[in-house]
C-alpha cells in the first residue's frame, strides 16, 4: 500500500481517502498520494487556528472534502475537451463545477 511515514492521523486519512477514490474508480501512484498527505497535513494545521473547515475527523475530511471532489470529474465525458468553472467552498476544495 503507501510506505511513506507520516502521523497516525494522516495514517488514518489516506486509509479513508484511499477506500473512498477506490469506490469511485480512482487510484493513484505514491507520489501523487504523497501529495494528498501533504495537503491533508496542512490543512490540518492551519483549521486548528483558523477553522477552515468545521469537519474534524479524519473520516469526514477525507470523504467529504478530498473523495467528494473527485467525484465532480465523474460527470463529464471522456476524452473530451469541456471548460469548467469553480467556484469554491473554502479551504482549495471545488463545490459547483459547470461546463459550457
Amino acid at each position: 500500500m503507501f510506505h511513506v511515514e507520516h502521523p497516525e492521523h494522516t495514517e488514518q486519512f489516506l486509509e479513508y481517502f484511499i477506500e473512498g477514490a477506490q469506490k469511485l474508480g480512482f487510484s493513484f501512484q505514491e507520489s501523487i498520494l504523497e501529495k494528498f498527505c501533504l495537503y491533508y497535513e496542512v490543512l490540518s494545521f492551519w483549521n486548528r487556528s483558523v477553522n477552515l473547515t468545521g469537519l474534524k475527523t479524519e473520516k469526514e475530511q477525507a470523504v467529504l472534502l478530498f473523495a467528494d471532489s473527485l467525484a465532480g470529474s465523474l460527470a463529464f465525458p471522456e476524452n473530451q475537451s469541456v471548460s469548467v468553472v469553480d467556484i469554491g467552498t473554502g479551504a482549495g476544495f471545488p463545490s459547483i463545477n459547470g461546463s459550457w
